[in-house]
């Protein structure tokens, strides 16, 4: 209640004109036309179906307010004073909206005059304003944030100052933006959450060995992992090096802050000339299959294990987000242990040779090592993995192999009150498969829940903390070029930041991979889908 008395203060407080201005912000946010939408109250409806507006998020109000000019009404709506790191808004969206706010009542009449032969007449009528004019521009592909050329050619023939400010953008960004974005589900609070790890107890990353796929002597199991702390060092972190940091006046003008990216860009530059970092290939028609074992029902199950209430909410947002991604989804209910292993060699025999990826996604109870089947009988890590090893499936050689395991490896009892146990022993845990299970081959990633002994967390009606982040990461992401093993970090970020309702249970995901080259999925055509 609290929550929408805030979003109908902000309603009122809120001209007319402002609406046009937060409509044209968020249009990449929302990926859609928002050149119709009529009111504030509808804007931040759009954004609460999409995840990026909720009681414990407002980061992006603040951010809004602040490009608006209006932080007195920040401060009187008692939202966060401070700017989010990573940024929500583009540095292009917030530059054009800067010009908008300095473009005068003739200039603009200038610029539809020089514009009378590109866009159609009614577009460029009296009551057309600035903002409306760049949504028209963007509507017939003269304007992006790589396509600057044309109204830079228009601003400067009006206002040199403004068109050089362009200039100076279009130098910073080169031939692409570097997004900037921000997370969602922050510190979201759950409740009614069996007992958790404390966070004292969560310690340093250390990764295991592989095994082989083959269990051939000649490989050494000493060979090591690299740790998803590393990314930063060599070079994944890098996508946010442009992001624009108030550290001085929050009213510091945009041309100091174009300097400032200036710099920072030509450092990252001089960087990147020195360590290329391939990514895969990623451009075919299909990315590949996505299969995902949900195990629900265990009934039938040889040992005590419950059925995994809110599994099926999981299962739904990953299949509806890797369609979205080009995926060929197939989604398979309570499986056997023998059922698993069928269905996974199957699909290991199967041409991939027209598809640039493989996604395997396995929703189930474990045991350390391994997760179960329906029957409660034991899949260890190694033989979902085999299939799909560069000996076994020649057509995946060199092709990335992600695996995303939802699976309770905890062995610490826990009190059951709203969610349910992945584990024999109690515990609320969709949790850690030990990385000396993982295989000596290149190309695969395995996506973790938790780091090594602790649970995880899972809500029966929102499904789990870490799946539930990285359909919402991946479908904020993505679209902007991010490569996966920093989405993965994101989504680390997001549920470190994550507990129940009185604060004392926390959950820190971990992935571990053989990767050699970056993964960057191709930015989908159709719009977000819908999480449940």
């Amino acid at each position: 209640m609290d929550f929408q008395m805030l979003l109908l203060q902000l309603d009122e407080a809120l001209a007319k004109a402002d609406v046009q201005a937060l409509a044209f912000l968020c249009t990449d946010l929302l990926s859609k036309d928002l050149s119709d939408v009529s009111s504030v109250s509808e804007l931040l409806f759009l954004l609460q179906t999409r995840d990026l507006l909720s009681p414990h998020e407002t980061s992006l109000l603040t951010e809004l307010l602040h490009i608006l000019k209006r932080q007195s009404l920040t401060r009187q709506l008692a939202l966060p004073s401070r700017l989010p790191e990573p940024r929500f808004i583009s540095s292009y969206r917030e530059m054009l909206f800067d010009l908008s706010e300095n473009i005068t009542v003739d200039d603009l009449r200038t610029i539809k005059f020089l514009l009378h032969d590109t866009l159609p007449r009614r577009k460029l009528d009296e009551s057309t304003t600035m903002l409306k004019l760049l949504m028209e521009m963007e509507k017939e592909d003269l304007l992006s944030s790589s396509n600057l050329e044309t109204l830079e050619k228009v601003v400067k023939r009006v206002c040199p100052s403004l068109g050089g400010k362009i200039s100076r953008y279009m130098q910073l960004m080169g031939p692409t933006e570097p997004p900037r974005v921000q997370e969602t589900g922050v510190s979201e609070k759950w409740p009614e959450l069996e007992e958790g790890p404390p966070t004292s107890q969560i310690s340093s990353l250390t990764l295991g060995t592989f095994d082989s796929l083959d269990a051939r002597p000649e490989i050494s199991r000493s060979q090591s992992l690299t740790s998803s702390s590393d990314t930063k060092e060599m070079g994944y972190g890098s996508v946010y090096s442009h992001h624009v940091s108030y550290t001085s006046s929050p009213e510091q003008n945009f041309s100091h802050v174009l300097e400032e990216q200036l710099f920072e860009a030509s450092v990252t530059s001089s960087y990147n000339e020195e360590v290329k970092l391939e990514a895969y290939a990623m451009n075919r028609e299909k990315s590949g299959f996505c299969l995902i074992i949900n195990n629900y029902n265990f009934s039938s199950s040889k040992i005590n294990l419950k059925n995994r209430e809110g599994t099926l909410t999981d299962t739904k947002n990953l299949e509806a987000v890797f369609q979205w991604l080009g995926f060929e989804t197939h989604v398979k209910q309570d499986f056997s242990r023998q059922q698993i292993l069928t269905l996974l060699w199957d699909f290991g025999g199967k041409d991939h040779t027209n598809m640039d990826c493989f996604v395997c996604c396995v929703l189930s109870h474990g045991v350390p090592g391994g997760v179960y089947g329906v029957d409660g009988a034991e899949v260890r890590l190694s033989e979902l993995l085999q299939p799909f090893s560069a000996h076994h499936c020649t057509s995946l050689q060199q092709k990335p192999k992600l695996f995303f395991i939802q699976a309770c490896q905890g062995i610490q009892e826990q009190k059951a009150v709203f969610l349910q146990s992945d584990g024999p022993l109690g515990v609320t845990s969709d949790a850690f498969v030990p990385l000396e299970s993982f295989p000596t081959d290149a190309d695969f990633l395995l996506g973790m829940a938790t780091v090594p002994n602790f649970v995880s967390f899972r809500d029966k009606k929102q499904g789990t903390w870490y799946i539930r982040s990285l359909c919402q990461k991946l479908l904020l992401l993505v679209p902007r070029g991010i490569d996966l093993l920093s989405i993965l970090t994101e989504v680390n970020n997001d549920v470190s930041n994550m507990t129940d309702s009185k604060g004392t249970k926390k959950q820190m995901p971990q992935p571990a991979y053989s990767l050699r080259k970056k993964v960057i999925f191709p930015k989908p055509k159709n719009p977000r889908p819908m999480l449940d």
